[in-house]
């Protein structure tokens, strides 16, 4: 056993006269990649949002991938000393559907995290650019 081993918890699962369905701790089916940020997506961040007005972090409502990057984005504007609206993302329907992520500066800064793009999928990172809306 190596320590990796070691420090796993035991999971105990039992089926009795199961006629359907999966019996598992844990089930991954087709699970999408996530994004994560890189040096030059916080540097850009850093960047176009400006630190005088309030952050509001929206995901799309409903979409796990969605919302675990917009958590990503909160905390590290949370840790640069960003004032937020929230204590997290807030969930939004985009229509139309967004795709990516798009700032807007009005009133308060918006930062919007749609749903992965196709090139984003591919690449299993964030997008290249973060689209600027004035």
């Amino acid at each position: 056993m190596t320590n990796d081993q070691t420090n796993r918890p035991t999971i105990n699962v039992t089926s009795n006269y199961q006629t359907g369905g999966i019996t598992a701790h844990t089930v991954h089916i087709n699970s999408a990649p996530q994004r994560t940020m890189g040096a030059e997506h916080r540097n850009q961040l850093i960047r176009e949002v400006p630190r005088e007005k309030e952050v509001v972090i929206w995901a799309t409502s409903g979409h796990e991938e969605s919302h675990n990057f917009a958590s990503e984005i909160f905390n590290f504007m949370k840790a640069s000393g960003y004032s937020l609206y929230g204590e997290g993302p807030m969930p939004q329907m985009f229509i139309p559907q967004l795709l990516g992520v798009r700032i807007r500066v009005e009133k308060r800064a918006e930062i919007d995290v749609g749903l992965m793009s196709e090139s984003d999928k591919r690449a299993a990172t964030a997008p290249t650019g973060i689209k600027m809306t004035l």
